[in-house]
């Protein structure tokens, strides 16, 4: 399973950061917290307190680069409990867990998935 980013990136698009540390492509945008506002949104409304991370039970939630939440899949998976949400006090979360979806993101399994065979 990926989530799609199939476009080109221009070098105008790599960041300091990422030519720091060596990427030769810029890293993907990092996949937000549930019911998080469009990122520029999201980046200006986050106050980097923690309070969703501490609340994510499935401790799916972690700090990443430059101190905002996001969201890693490898070891858990996301319940939409909505816990993130409630604890969220500068609003950069929004939404209705039973009537909102929480990522715009799709998931979308290859051919090559065993699932499909």
């Amino acid at each position: 399973m990926h989530l799609r980013t199939d476009r080109p990136v221009s070098v105008a698009q790599r960041t300091r950061r990422d030519l720091l540390r060596g990427r030769a492509r810029p890293s993907a945008a990092a996949l937000r917290p549930p019911w998080a506002l469009p990122e520029a949104d999201f980046v200006s409304a986050c106050d980097r307190c923690g309070d969703c991370i501490r609340a994510c039970e499935q401790r799916i939630i972690v700090v990443g680069d430059a101190g905002f939440p996001e969201v890693r899949l490898a070891e858990d998976g996301c319940t939409r409990c909505g816990d993130c949400l409630t604890a969220c006090r500068g609003k950069a979360l929004r939404g209705n867990p039973e009537r909102d979806r929480p990522w715009e993101q799709v998931a979308v399994l290859a051919d090559g998935c065993l699932a499909h065979a």
